[in-house]
């Protein structure tokens, strides 16, 4: 997870947005794609029927309360005392073949969540 929140905060320092809090947008990226994952899962459960999920996860509060702690959790792994700082010299250190191939699967894992999401 922690690549992944590096690879949307390296892409946010490409866009306008480098100068609006990057470390907050790639956080509320990465919870977004989480809920997106979170709602393929549900859907391929309901169409399994598993009943829990019908009951539980039709009410959007629960939505709103699982996005709300996944930006609050991203908060405290990535933000809180410059932690993406740390991230960033991280994954800045690898070689350009290792982060090639890292942010290649990134770039799939995004894209397959928001495919499957709308296709689902």
């Amino acid at each position: 997870m922690y690549y992944i929140y590096y690879v949307l905060y390296k892409f946010t320092l490409l866009t306008p947005s480098k100068k609006e809090q990057p470390e907050h947008i790639a956080n509320i990226v990465l919870a977004m794609v989480l809920c997106f994952n979170l709602f393929v899962v549900i859907n391929i459960l309901r169409y399994y029927n598993v009943d829990f999920v019908n009951n539980f996860f039709e009410q959007k509060e629960i939505f709103v309360a699982f996005y709300l702690c996944i930006l609050l959790a991203g908060y405290f792994l990535f933000i809180k005392n410059k932690k993406h700082v740390i991230i960033k010299d991280k994954y800045d250190k690898e070689s350009k073949k290792k982060k090639l191939l890292k942010t290649s699967l990134t770039i799939i894992y995004i894209l397959a969540t928001f495919i499957l999401a709308f296709i689902i």
